[in-house]
């Protein structure tokens, strides 16, 4: 019996350094810049709400919190749902859907269940910063 093999196939370190770069960039997604202040935010109302905004640009960090009434004393509304990019990723590209972090993201809390007539407020930021929100109903 004879044994054929395929030969080795050897890669220069250059030639590795191109196909990781390559690599991580697809994993990355397209070649935008962060978002900046002044980001609109858009929300489709439907039980699982997806999120969209303009003009395209990466976001880190998004966070679905529920609207609570001035009356209850209490300044903020309670997370319902976040997501984080991961430290290697430079950020995220719209749509995202409620409770689902996209490639490159981990879910950092929830999602919980929405509720009907319940608002609800988005908030996207990049490196800490508030660049976009949106107020939403659950119809």
């Amino acid at each position: 019996m004879i044994a054929m093999h395929a030969p080795a196939m050897r890669l220069s370190p250059l030639a590795l350094a191109v196909i990781g770069a390559t690599a991580c960039a697809a994993f990355d997604g397209p070649s935008l810049p962060p978002c900046v202040g002044g980001t609109t935010v858009s929300v489709t109302p439907v039980a699982q709400p997806v999120f969209a905004w303009t003009p395209d640009c990466r976001v880190d960090r998004i966070v679905v919190t529920n609207v609570l009434a001035p009356s209850l004393g209490v300044a903020m509304g309670q997370p319902q749902w976040a997501a984080a990019t991961l430290t290697a990723v430079r950020g995220t590209v719209a749509p995202i859907t409620y409770g689902h972090a996209p490639l490159g993201m981990a879910t950092t809390y929830g999602p919980t269940s929405l509720n009907r007539r319940q608002q609800y407020e988005v908030l996207i930021s990049v490196r800490g910063v508030v660049v976009g929100n949106a107020l939403f109903f659950i119809p």
